[in-house]
């Protein structure tokens, strides 16, 4: 939304998150902003509804469990 809002086209995008995603709300919205590759870490319930949701859509998902990969840019 803030990307939308400041003229930003998000089609074709990437999305980074420095923590899992709890929700499959999130991801959805991501969806449909048109990102299409998400880097996140893994270790949410949801996990399987968030890769069945990347997969079903065409969004390339890389993920790293968040014991390992918390703040990408920090390793």
């Amino acid at each position: 939304m803030s990307a939308d809002n400041a003229g930003h086209d998000t089609r074709g995008a990437v999305a980074y998150s420095d923590s899992f995603f709890p929700f499959i709300d999130s991801v959805g919205a991501l969806v449909r902003a048109g990102i299409r590759i998400i880097c996140t870490t893994s270790g949410s319930v949801c996990d399987d509804r968030v890769v069945g949701l990347c997969s079903k859509r065409g969004v390339t998902l890389y993920m790293e469990p968040d014991s390992v990969a918390r703040s990408f840019y920090g390793h």
